[in-house]
């Protein structure tokens, strides 16, 4: 009986310290539905939809952490794919970003980016929603992503801080806009941050 009930202590303080560990929302001052914009690896993102709100999605548990976000490098096209995975409502939305002719070949590349800003739909690169069975094109109207922050803490893990907007036209032709779109993300090279 002892023994059990040191077991079920000592379960219940990992569990506390691990998700205590874990991303905190905080929410934006000017609009709550987002989570504030930072700069330190939060482990958050967020933007609205057609006004409502998309947020990454986080959900660890007590055996691994699924973190929203995959930038993969793909040295041979010179190019950058991202992937926000997300929700609105409930419902699973993804928003996919592709970067082309960045130049980029390694891990390392990736600091580059910090301080420019991407057009993106102007032909070269591209931003897209994933929702279901539903399928967007990218519009005709410039959407723009700014990576703001990157920072290397001891080469094996990237902190990733920016903001995006774009919009994209349904298959019904209805124009979607995607606003105050914010980003930040701790990547561990070799998992959310691939070259292929």
């Amino acid at each position: 009986m002892k023994k059990s009930n040191s077991i079920n202590k000592l379960l219940l303080l990992s569990s506390i310290a691990f998700f205590s560990c874990q991303d905190v929302f905080i929410p934006d001052p000017i609009d709550p539905r987002l989570p504030q914009y930072t700069e330190n690896g939060q482990g958050t993102g967020g933007a609205l939809i057609d006004g409502i709100k998309w947020e990454s999605i986080n959900e660890p548990n007590i055996f691994y952490s699924f973190n929203p976000v995959s930038i993969v490098i793909i040295p041979d096209k010179k190019s950058i794919s991202i992937k926000f995975t997300g929700n609105v409502k409930g419902d699973p939305t993804d928003i996919v970003v592709n970067l082309n002719q960045m130049g980029c070949k390694t891990e390392k590349d990736i600091l580059s980016l910090v301080e420019k800003k991407f057009a993106l739909n102007n032909g070269t690169n591209s931003a897209n929603i994933e929702r279901g069975n539903d399928s967007y094109n990218p519009s005709n109207i410039p959407g723009q992503i700014y990576f703001r922050s990157i920072k290397s803490t001891n080469g094996e893990y990237y902190d990733v801080s920016g903001t995006f907007g774009f919009s994209v036209i349904s298959s019904k032709g209805k124009l979607i806009e995607v606003t105050y779109g914010r980003f930040d993300f701790k990547l561990c090279k070799g998992e959310e941050l691939l070259v292929r």
